[in-house]
């Protein structure tokens, strides 16, 4: 009990203790605070005036100010839930100005090296530079022995940034002398020599993946080697309502190329990699880089890259879209991916390979989304009317539906074993062939149907009849058979309802030329738009890329001409039929 006590006690005082004040440290880089409670928000002031302010949302308990710091006492104001001023002064012997160097110039600049020694490559017979970056903390006067050139650089600001450039021979070391205030750094710069011809030979791309994200790994949301771009009257009307997923900046690339170079050579290479799409011979368009807004005319976007020696480096190049550029439908231009060592004016690798863009087509959405409400109301008029049907109509004629579509049904299994050896030879084309013996003759036989039973609803029982059996025995039920089989159905009696075909039998007494106009308006104008529907679902939900000829191939012949054929058919045949009928 005792021993309970006391802990109990322990705790109680220790709940009531004030947490620990936050720690300070300034340094080269600036301010950095640690504190037990979450940091909510970090001042730095320096005689009166605020140098810096960051707010830290989550529960970091580390924050970090980077800043160049005056060389006098700084006062650090931090909130953890309260206010805490804190004090530090940067170390007195800091520099009061960055150095970087970038040997040779082009590659990343990296920090002024302290082991005074810095190694590049050089390529016989070229002409290659260095640069040297000065930052200022404070303002000073730095004094830069370059080789045997001597310059002085007044810094009069902090933040103040100079770039100095000169010439890097290739044959001999090269000093760089920074003399400031406070320190005095030396490097010497020391050419590794290789031929051109030699880097060709050591060098070797061995990836080569598009579409990737910003860090080169790849986009499995979109279609490999291919840009693809929603058509330009949805993109105007996701404009319009302010919608869409993806950002419509200009200045953001569509893309991004990774690009994975293999250095075989004993020393580290700097290259450029260059990427451009090209039209025929010339820069493309509608890829031209848009974040500079010029480029000389070459269309060429360039990311620097250092391949370490027995090793391999990606870059990551990005692809600029100019989409109202780029018309609707599918086209081809050309990629070129060219690699130029630092020092060398001419590239050693080049690689070319298509670029496909594939743009959804206004007149494609329009028509999946008519085919979308045809399917319900089709499908919605079947539910509704089927079960009416089933129960008011003979037995006899209930037959005669069953049996037309059976013969139609057995047409469909044959021409689709027919179909498989056509494909072979006649690829896409084979559909034109067995269209014109399926549709043909499957349209001939509901025309005949239609001419015995001129009722609302004979067309839709024929229809479910011969899908139930294709789904049965050839395994061909699908969950897109409600665009397909719903949008024909809305399709067939409605435009048999507007020839007049199912609002009474009248016009079979009429001449031969006049039921076949009938009949050729009613089967023809339903099947010219369930074919439409059709072509148009097929690319959206499918994926496909048809041809603009292709798709007017298809609406001319299966979609139009085989069923006018079918009715002259069915026209002679229907008559004999009657004749036996009555």
């Amino acid at each position: 009990m005792l021993r309970a006590l006391t802990i109990a006690c322990v705790l109680a005082l220790g709940g009531c203790a004030q947490p620990a004040a936050p720690a300070v440290e300034c340094d080269d880089v600036g301010v950095r605070v640690v504190s037990v409670e979450p940091v909510e928000r970090v001042e730095v002031w320096s005689d009166g005036d605020r140098l810096a302010r960051r707010s830290f949302p989550g529960d970091s308990t580390e924050a970090r100010l980077a800043l160049p710091l005056p060389a006098s006492e700084v006062e650090v104001r931090v909130w953890t839930g309260e206010r805490h001023t804190l004090r530090c002064t940067r170390p007195a012997d800091e520099p009061l100005v960055d150095v970087q160097l970038a040997a040779p110039a082009g590659q990343t600049l990296a920090p002024f090296p302290e082991t005074g020694r810095v190694q590049f490559v050089a390529f016989e017979g070229a002409d290659a530079s260095y640069a040297v970056v000065l930052t200022a903390r404070e303002p000073s006067a730095v004094t830069l022995r370059l080789g045997g050139e001597r310059l002085r650089v007044d810094m009069t600001a902090p933040g103040q940034r100079e770039v100095i450039t000169r010439p890097l021979p290739s044959d001999r070391a090269t000093e760089v002398v920074v003399e400031g205030p406070r320190a005095v750094r030396k490097a010497t710069l020391t050419p590794w020599t290789v031929g051109a011809g030699q880097v060709g030979e050591t060098l070797a791309l061995t990836d080569l993946v598009f579409p990737t994200d910003a860090a080169g790994f790849v986009d499995v949301a979109r279609p490999e080697g291919r840009v693809t771009l929603p058509g330009l009257g949805w993109t105007r009307l996701l404009a319009w309502a302010g919608l869409g997923t993806r950002g419509q900046d200009r200045e953001l690339p569509w893309g991004w190329h990774a690009v994975t170079l293999r250095n075989a050579g004993e020393k580290p290479l700097d290259v450029a990699v260059a990427s451009r799409v090209l039209e025929g011979d010339e820069p493309a368009e509608a890829f031209r880089p848009v974040v500079r807004d010029e480029d000389g005319g070459t269309g060429l976007v360039t990311a620097l890259l250092r391949i370490p020696a027995g090793g391999e480096a990606t870059a990551v190049v990005p692809l600029f879209v100019t989409a109202a550029v780029l018309p609707e439908g599918a086209s081809e231009f050309t990629h070129e991916l060219t690699v130029t060592p630092l020092g060398l004016s001419k590239p050693v690798l080049t690689r070319t390979q298509p670029l496909r863009v594939s743009r959804g087509s206004s007149w494609v959405a329009v028509g999946f989304a008519l085919a979308l409400m045809a399917a319900c109301l089709g499908v919605g008029s079947a539910l509704i009317g089927v079960p009416r049907w089933l129960r008011t109509w003979s037995t006899t004629d209930l037959t005669t539906i069953a049996v037309f579509a059976t013969l139609g049904f057995v047409i469909t299994a044959f021409t689709a074993v027919l179909s498989s050896g056509l494909a072979a030879v006649l690829g896409p084309f084979s559909m034109l062939v067995t269209g014109l013996l399926s549709d043909c003759l499957r349209s001939a036989l509901l025309a005949t149907l239609i001419v015995l039973l001129p009722r609302r609803g004979t067309a839709t029982v024929f229809l479910l009849l011969g899908w139930l059996m294709g789904g049965v025995a050839l395994g061909a039920f699908s969950p897109t058979d409600f665009v397909f089989v719903g949008s024909r159905i809305f399709w067939l009696e409605l435009f048999l309802w507007i020839a007049g075909l199912t609002r009474g039998g009248a016009w079979r007494d009429g001449s031969p030329v006049s039921r076949f106009v009938r009949l050729a308006g009613g089967f023809a104008g339903a099947s010219l738009l369930s074919m439409a529907g059709s072509l148009a679902s097929q690319i959206v939900l499918f994926r496909l890329y048809y041809a603009a000829w292709f798709v007017l191939l298809m609406l001319a012949l299966p979609g139009f001409l085989y069923d006018v054929l079918a009715c002259l058919l069915a026209t002679s045949f229907a008559a004999s039929l009657r004749e036996v009928q009555s």
